[in-house]
């Protein structure tokens, strides 16, 4: 059972418990609610802390191995003063844009079930003579252009009407975005590892500044060159209006 407390606490205990040396290279001020985390690793328990952290803030935190010493950044780690684009150190690129994970319709779910004094066994769950149910529904200007993609969650607690709908705003704040990919292969660069950031330049897209990696393979030979996995942000088609 985590209390609240930031990424930096829930890191240092973990590494502490598995006896792990570690060191917080910038703290977060966002502390994220107490969790519970029954059958979970330590690394999942904190990559539960940095995905809340990201959707709460938009800042965005990594555990770096640096030798014998496990660190916690937020990234950029480094700004390279690297510009890759097709005449400088660009050997190819691919870019995918998908809708597999997207939502642009919310709906909330309340159910409400009458309380009765006479005593059954069952194990079909609910009775439906005495349950109803309440919803908040919340959708997107995307529905013109992807259609209805609809997301149905229950409500958190004992949540009320506006706290409904203003989890069907948050919700709709992570979800109503396309999956873009970008990848790049370059030429070989010890600095362009995870965590780090560049500068990327691609006729007819927007010029990315500090676009970060969030995967390097370094293929080491007589051509020396590395595959990168971009992060890629909403705004970064040049002619994209479905954000």
């Amino acid at each position: 059972m985590w209390k609240t407390g930031t990424i930096a606490d829930r890191f240092t205990n973990v590494c502490k418990r598995a006896g792990i040396s570690c060191k917080v290279i910038n703290k977060p001020k966002h502390k994220v609610a107490a969790e519970v985390c029954d059958g979970k690793s330590y690394f999942d328990m904190l990559k539960s802390a940095i995905s809340k952290t990201l959707r709460s803030t938009g800042h965005m935190y990594f555990i770096y191995a640096n030798y014998s010493r496990v660190e916690l950044c937020r990234a950029p780690r480094k700004k390279l003063k690297l510009i890759l684009d097709p005449d400088s150190g660009m050997i190819s690129f691919t870019f995918s844009k998908d809708i597999d994970n997207t939502a642009n319709v919310v709906k909330i779910i309340q159910k409400n079930v009458k309380k009765s004094k006479s005593k059954t066994a069952t194990a079909s769950g609910d009775d439906p003579s005495k349950t109803s149910f309440k919803s908040v529904t919340k959708k997107m200007p995307s529905v013109k252009c992807w259609g209805k993609l609809q997301i149905t969650q229950n409500k958190k607690g004992k949540a009320n009407h506006a706290q409904m709908v203003k989890q069907a705003k948050n919700v709709l704040k992570q979800k109503d975005l396309a999956n873009k990919t970008l990848t790049i292969d370059c030429l070989g660069n010890l600095d362009l590892v995870a965590g780090n950031s560049i500068e990327v330049k691609i006729v007819g897209y927007k010029t990315i500044k500090n676009c970060g990696i969030l995967k390097a393979t370094h293929n080491f030979g007589t051509d020396y060159n590395c595959s990168l996995e971009m992060k890629v942000m909403a705004s970064w088609l040049a002619n994209d209006s479905t954000e």
